[in-house]
């Protein structure tokens, strides 16, 4: 549900800078080669309103805890971005190309975010740190290789949630060596007082609908009033895959 959330606030902070500034940035999520000519991808950026608008780029890597929270670092050593910073005069466009030049030889795919950020004409001179950005996009970008396939896995153990009520907590990993935006997702729970459980995606909002990335070991909790606080039960995840 928190990355549901944090996406719906994002489209509402991208919206509102579509309405005040007329600006747009695509596109707002692709995949990167990790070799070859297909480590390089070209995005625009458009200015439809009046006057120029000052437009800086920058790369951050992408990792995600168990309850969903992001983090970013500074990546800009494994890219090239060209140019740094645009400058787009009013009705019309600016093209920035990306590149990955970090290894060739992935094992498995890795997450970042591509940053266009609105910052103040005056910029020139001015302290990277110090810039006033007016607004951002911030893009999902993912490097590795046709090849890599996502692979959803989960466990089930009976808990308690925050409340006091019984429930299931629900881990899922991707064992596999690429990304998942997990839809239609059923949850499979056997021996659950003698009968099989079987939950479907109107009952598992917080998990159907999340981005799993590659490594992700994600928790949820599940209310269910004749889980056993503290039992392992055989559980299956099934779901439809939307890369």
């Amino acid at each position: 549900m928190r990355s549901r959330l944090r996406s719906f606030f994002l489209l509402f902070l991208t919206a509102a800078a579509m309405n005040a500034n007329a600006f747009t940035f695509q596109p707002m999520s692709a995949r990167l080669d990790s070799a070859g000519a297909g480590s390089i991808l070209t995005y625009r950026v458009s200015n439809d309103s009046d006057g120029p608008l000052a437009v800086r780029f920058s790369v951050l890597s992408r990792s995600i805890d168990r309850e969903g929270t992001e983090t970013n670092e500074d990546a800009s050593r494994l890219f090239t971005v060209y140019p740094s910073r645009v400058l787009v005069e009013p009705r019309s466009s600016s093209a920035v190309k990306l590149q990955w030049k970090g290894r060739a030889d992935l094992s498995s795919e890795l997450a970042f975010r591509f940053v266009a950020e609105n910052v103040s004409l005056e910029s020139d001179g001015v302290a990277s740190s110090s810039l006033k950005v007016k607004f951002r996009y911030v893009a999902s970008v993912y490097v590795g290789q046709e090849t890599f396939l996502p692979k959803l896995v989960c466990t089930v153990t009976g808990a308690k949630g925050e409340s006091g009520g019984k429930g299931f907590r629900v881990e899922v990993a991707n064992r596999g060596t690429k990304h998942v935006i997990a839809e239609a997702v059923i949850l499979t729970i056997m021996n659950v007082g003698g009968k099989t459980v079987v939950l479907k995606s109107d009952q598992l909002e917080s998990i159907s609908g999340t981005n799993f990335l590659s490594g992700d070991n994600r928790r949820f909790f599940i209310p269910w009033g004749q889980a056993v606080p503290e039992k392992k039960y055989d559980a299956r995840i099934d779901y439809q895959s939307e890369f």
